[in-house]
């Protein structure tokens, strides 16, 4: 690692920085497309309510996947 990114990382790998920052993100595009979803259906625009659904269960499904990674990758830091 270059100084910089010693100084911002420390002896952490800039991989879980990276995993943390998207999880965030995939949090933050789930409740978006959550309230997304409603107002669709308020405003009767059924289609665009169920695509915001899909999206929200693939964002999902990605924040569980991420979760996965960090849970699997932290364990032995923890430990060691």
């Amino acid at each position: 690692m270059t100084d910089s990114t010693t100084h911002v990382y420390g002896d952490r790998p800039k991989t879980f920085h990276n995993l943390i920052l998207l999880l965030s993100t995939k949090i933050d595009s789930a409740s978006r497309c959550a309230l997304y979803e409603g107002e669709a259906r308020a405003e009767g625009f059924e289609d665009c309510a169920q695509v915001f659904s899909q999206l929200a269960v693939k964002d999902r499904e990605e924040i569980d996947a991420l979760l996965d990674c960090l849970r699997e990758h932290l364990e032995p830091v923890r430990a060691g």
